[in-house]
């Protein structure tokens, strides 16, 4: 017996059901019939007249990647009718979503690690199953569509009208033409790639290789696309705005290569291995508190030749290595900051037990096939920062106003490495006078870890030309100021007389014109006659530093988070009347930091008590400078000075020890009285970072008229 098929008619609930039991009895009728056909319903079967057609099976797949696979990150699909679906990455980046019936275009939207987005849009799919990848390449292609921000595309209407197959086609041909010479170096064909729909793996090579190679920043301005491997010098970066084009800006090909997102997880897992090291074991201290050795775990995050600022490796991780706010501490993603002299400089932040990061830039070189840590090969302890510095007068009575600053740190460490028998240094670079700031030691109390700005002419020798400029009496500051914005008072006047401020103040124009982001800065060193002779004027050392933070101008710092001091801590410590005002080797205070902001890393003060009468070498007032550490995350904390925070700069150098006139025998660990007496002035402050490397100081300050 054959059983034919009927015609295929909607079955009703009751004839289902009668189906379904007599399509069991009729599979064990069949196992006993050679001729037995059983039958089988037709696959997606036509439809009647007025009944849908069943839908299709459909899916999405991609990569989400960085130049790293983005593991178990949340991807949104979103289609034109505003519908949703979700997926997660596995282990390498890859993902699947069902979209069965869902409508394009379709905009995917992953949410990584840190907490930012990226976007990708796919105008069509045919057929079963599609690609849409999601990476910083393709959120440079939604913010084209876009108009400026990607995430306008998860709105249905937004996606619907901006991601036509025309204008995706559009997109990607200008991001093609942008990137001609990267995607040749990286083997890619500048003719067919498409970063929406290439397959890739995150393994380092093609696509995966661009992505490590080329940085995209998306603002309201447009896109812009930076050759990470160029030399700050030679940047590579082009603007894609307006309209999109068919002709974009071609970027620059660095000549120079750098590690792959793999060699940057192979340093984040040698120094995250290095933390998970017991912090008692990590490294051995000295007498004098210096670690003098590190764990052989830690030991293998540097090469042989680490030298950074003149220290080995164990110096300059000393604070991660040993201080308990980095037990348990974690080891964020390093990125490529540019490429110099076949080093990459990385950025990368280790995060305290309390969670507050802490940024370093690290040098890595190629070590055979390996990337290593290399320090800066600097041997002296010195190097140039951008400051934010916002003061606050606390004297209603005192003429001097509250002013935000910008201000560039010149440190040059006298009592570092190789420094013991420098006697002068001159920097020259941008935002300084072209003749360069002089910097010399200081007899001010608690300089001894950095030269004090003498003059801002470039003159290195004494009035008499006789010999280089060694000490100063009461110069105490390393800053040279740059700009001002938001004074108290109407009145206020900016000191272009004073040896560390420019002539005239910059404006955002010409900060932004004149100081680009790691801008170079030139260190000549000067060594004492002491076989006598007259001063050549010529360095007998020279090196270069680029800046740390990232320019601003002065009207972005009224914008910025800055800390503040808690009223107990004025009324107690920068009052005369205060139960702090004495002299003392301890203040404590309090502090206060706005939601978002950066936390608070270490305090500061200055003091100064007049000198009656000034003593024979001309000092007449008595001045302290000093900073303190503190765990990130605290709101308080407390000043507490010893011998070695009160040095002055002209201690210890050998050439000055025979010089009774350059020592100053007043430093003694207190902080000064703040009283009633003429010229007395006392600050406390607090210091923060930005993301960017700009550190903000706050300054609370009392000032007798």
């Amino acid at each position: 017996m054959t059983l034919r098929p009927l015609p295929y008619r909607r079955p009703t609930t009751l004839s289902l059901a009668i189906a379904l039991a007599f399509a069991g009895a009729a599979v064990l009728q069949g196992c006993g019939g050679d001729d037995a056909v059983i039958a089988q319903p037709e696959p997606n079967p036509p439809a009647t007249p007025g009944t849908p057609a069943p839908p299709v099976n459909q899916s999405l797949i991609g990569t989400v990647a960085t130049g790293l696979p983005a593991t178990n990150v949340p991807v949104s699909i979103l289609d034109a009718s505003g519908a949703s679906r979700s997926a997660v990455t596995d282990a390498t980046g890859a993902f699947t979503a069902d979209v069965t019936g869902l409508q394009a275009p379709f905009a995917a939207s992953a949410t990584l690690a840190d907490g930012s987005r990226l976007v990708s849009v796919l105008p069509a799919l045919a057929g079963g199953t599609g690609r849409i990848n999601v990476t910083p390449l393709t959120n440079a292609i939604a913010a084209r569509l876009a108009g400026g921000d990607p995430a306008a595309l998860l709105a249905a209407g937004a996606l619907a009208a901006s991601a036509t197959q025309g204008k995706v086609d559009a997109a990607v041909s200008e991001l093609r033409g942008a990137l001609s010479a990267q995607l040749t170096a990286a083997g890619l064909d500048p003719a067919t790639f498409d970063p929406i729909t290439t397959a890739f793996a995150a393994d380092g090579t093609g696509a995966d290789r661009l992505l490590d190679r080329v940085g995209v920043t998306v603002d309201s301005g447009g896109v812009t696309l930076a050759d990470r491997f160029a030399s700050p010098d030679a940047p590579a970066a082009v603007s894609l705005s307006g309209a999109v084009t068919s002709a974009p800006a071609t970027l620059a090909a660095a000549v120079a290569d750098g590690p792959s997102g793999t060699a940057l997880v192979a340093f984040r897992r040698k120094m995250q291995a290095c933390l998970d090291v017991p912090l008692p074991s990590r490294a051995s201290v000295d007498a004098a508190g210096d670690v003098s050795a590190v764990h052989p775990t830690c030991a293998a995050v540097a090469d042989a030749s680490f030298q950074h600022n003149g220290y080995p490796f164990g110096r300059r991780y000393q604070q991660v290595l040993t201080e308990p706010e980095f037990d348990r501490a974690v080891v964020g993603p390093p990125s490529v900051l540019y490429v110099e002299s076949g080093k990459a400089v990385i950025g990368y932040q280790i995060a305290n037990n309390a969670g507050f990061p802490v940024q370093f830039a690290e040098f890595l070189d190629k070590k055979g096939a390996d990337w290593a840590a290399v320090g800066n090969q600097r041997k002296y302890d010195a190097f140039v920062e951008l400051r934010a510095l916002r003061t606050i007068p606390v004297n209603a009575a005192n003429a001097t106003p509250g002013v935000d600053r910008l201000r560039l740190l010149l440190l040059f460490n006298p009592t570092g490495p190789g420094a013991q028998d420098v006697s002068t240094v001159r920097v020259k670079g941008p935002g300084l006078p072209a003749a360069g700031v002089v910097l010399t030691r200081s007899r001010t109390c608690g300089t001894a870890g950095f030269m004090a700005v003498v003059n801002k002419t470039g003159l290195v020798t004494t009035a008499n030309g006789t010999s280089y400029i060694s000490w100063v009496n009461n110069s105490s500051s390393p800053n040279f100021e740059l700009a001002f914005a938001n004074p108290t008072s109407p009145g206020y006047v900016w000191p272009n007389a004073s040896v560390s401020y420019r002539e005239a103040p910059m404006t955002d124009a010409e900060i932004a014109a004149q100081i680009p982001r790691y801008a170079k800065y030139t260190f000549e060193v000067f060594r004492p006659l002491l076989a006598g002779g007259t001063p050549s004027g010529v360095p007998d050392d020279t090196f270069e530093a680029r800046l740390t933070g990232n320019p601003i101008g002065p009207g972005q710092l009224a914008t910025l988070p800055w800390a503040t001091l808690q009223q107990e801590t004025i009324d107690s410590a920068l009052k005369p009347t205060g139960t702090n005002a004495s002299a003392s080797p301890t203040v404590p205070m309090k502090w206060t930091i706005p939601p978002g902001g950066p936390a608070v890393f270490s305090l500061s003060g200055f003091t100064q008590n007049a000198i009656v009468p000034a003593d024979t070498t001309g000092l007449s007032a008595l001045r302290r400078t000093f900073n303190e550490a503190v765990p990130r995350g605290s709101t308080s904390g407390a000043i507490a000075l010893d011998a070695d925070d009160v040095k002055p700069g002209t201690a210890g150098a050998p050439f000055l020890a025979q010089s009774a006139e350059a020592q100053n025998p007043r430093c003694t660990p207190t902080l000064g009285a703040l009283d009633a007496t003429a010229a007395t002035y006392r600050d406390l402050g607090t210091s923060q970072r930005l993301d960017g490397g700009l550190r903000m100081f706050t300054i609370h300050f009392w000032q007798n008229p």
